[in-house]
């Protein structure tokens, strides 16, 4: 149709740093929880997965952030999601 521009594709927005970044936190998802440790059930793995996740973002440190966890860069360290939220079902 004349004077109609075609929707941007999804992937227009992605970028290459984005991809990096989101790569190498599943690289290390796996390496140091899904991996790490004998889960005898999947179900035993997924219930350590909100404590991992708290570690990673919490206490980890992180060599891009000069080996700080990523709470660091919010205001009194606090969670941008509470844990509370996380236990709650949909």
């Amino acid at each position: 149709m004349p004077g109609v521009a075609p929707a941007a594709s999804p992937d227009s927005t992605v970028h290459t740093a984005d991809d990096g970044k989101a790569e190498r936190f599943i690289q290390t998802l796996l390496r140091e929880w899904a991996y790490a440790w004998l889960y005898y059930t999947s179900a035993d793995r997924g219930r350590t997965l909100p404590g991992w996740l708290e570690h990673y973002d919490c206490a980890r440190p992180h060599a891009s952030l000069g080996g700080k966890p990523p709470m660091i860069r919010f205001p009194g360290g606090k969670q941008p999601y509470a844990r509370s939220q996380l236990d709650k079902n949909p």
